[in-house]
């Protein structure tokens, strides 16, 4: 009987960390650019399968600024749901501020951290739990290599450590990812990676493959090529004055 009770408990046991896992899709559409010299905003549409149903769909409103070549900031607010379109389970609200580092220590070859600090609220203004948030520091370092003018690897590791847990702060959450950019042309950027989630030291953890396509329009260079009414105008006269006879 002893042994049969080990064997329940010991069984049990497995059963209780026993990890699911879901093939995701990731897809999103961003535009945004310069505002003003190293001022930049951008806007993001994205939407989440989790084995092909939607799981979650969300737009970022981002505001970046660049130090030097080395250091930027950003902060960003997303506004999603989670769910499907039509049938929204919760609403998110989060808020996050970034601090990107990059140098290069090779030709074409860059090493980075991002460190990220977010607050996220799930029915926030809905719910009398809205005003709770689920805070998390987030640490990336990552390697980026130039292949060619038009195309780009990278790849990296990003450890999440929940900072207001009432258990502790710990790390129950990390990605591995890697992914490749392509250049295709003045405007138009398309990226492709390849990402593993995986949850650790929770209840139930939950491991994502995930497969992320990213594109992305440069509006601030598509403006300042496209010419204004008055640069026509001027055009148009100065091509009727080398017109024979004028």
């Amino acid at each position: 009987m002893k042994h049969v009770a080990a064997i329940l408990i010991l069984f049990a046991s497995i059963e209780g960390y026993s990890q699911t896992r879901s093939f995701d899709v990731w897809s999103s559409i961003s535009t945004g650019g310069e505002v003003f010299k190293d001022f930049s905003v951008s806007i993001e549409e994205g939407v989440r399968l989790s084995d092909f149903n939607q799981s979650l769909w969300y737009q970022d409103l981002t505001a970046k600024y660049a130090f030097n070549k080395y250091f930027k900031l950003a902060a960003t607010w997303r506004y999603g749901g989670r769910g499907h379109l039509f049938d929204v389970d919760a609403i998110d609200n989060r808020f996050q501020i970034d601090a990107n580092g990059k140098y290069e220590v090779l030709k074409d070859l860059e090493i980075g951290l991002r460190a990220r600090y977010q607050k996220r609220y799930r029915d926030m203004f809905v719910s009398d739990d809205g005003l709770l948030s689920a805070d998390y520091l987030r640490l990336r370092p990552a390697l980026g290599y130039k292949i060619s003018s038009d195309i780009s690897v990278d790849g990296g590791f990003e450890a999440y450590f929940q900072t207001n847990n009432e258990k502790g702060n710990f790390m129950d959450k990390y990605r591995i990812y890697a992914g490749v950019e392509f250049d295709l042309g003045d405007y138009h950027e398309l990226g492709v990676s390849y990402i593993f989630q995986n949850e650790i030291q929770v209840p139930n953890p939950h491991a994502n493959n995930i497969v992320s396509l990213a594109y992305s329009f440069k509006l601030d260079k598509f403006i300042q090529k496209r010419k204004t009414p008055v640069q026509l105008i001027d055009e148009q006269i100065i091509n009727w004055y080398r017109l024979p006879g004028n």
